[in-house]
């Protein structure tokens, strides 16, 4: 409440953390997808990668067509709309350019557990802030 009201300023963010539940359940769907998308780019312009894609057909032909259509929007849009997010976080809370730059990166990347991470580290930064000042 005070911080909205320009009575103090936002608390730095000197940590580094991660979701780590979350980076797990992304790192297990992001290789899925962009494997996905290398099997219909590039399995029928190069047929002597044919055989390492097999794989990625066989899973794209139980599913119907737009199944990878729409995580790659989500994956797309859910990253666009996070990273200047993070951006404009990493510059309120002051965390220097090689902090802010993990957390930018990896939001661009891998998306929601670097978002959760720094919510995290801004709160535990504002709660600090709080019991300093008593």
């Amino acid at each position: 409440m005070e911080e909205s009201s320009l009575m103090v300023r936002a608390p730095p963010v000197t940590k580094f953390s991660v979701n780590v539940p979350g980076l797990i359940a992304v790192l297990i769907f992001l290789p899925w997808v962009l494997y996905c998308t290398a099997t219909q780019v590039f399995a029928a312009s190069h047929p002597a990668y044919a055989p390492y894609f097999a794989l990625g057909r066989a899973m794209l032909s139980q599913m119907p067509f737009w199944v990878l259509r729409v995580c790659q929007g989500i994956t797309v849009v859910g990253h666009g709309v996070q990273t200047p997010y993070v951006f404009y976080l990493c510059r309120k809370h002051r965390t220097g350019f090689v902090l802010g730059a993990k957390y930018t990166l990896g939001a661009l990347a891998v998306g929601f557990p670097f978002t959760l991470g720094i919510r995290r580290e801004i709160r535990a930064a504002r709660t600090e802030s709080v019991l300093k000042r008593r």
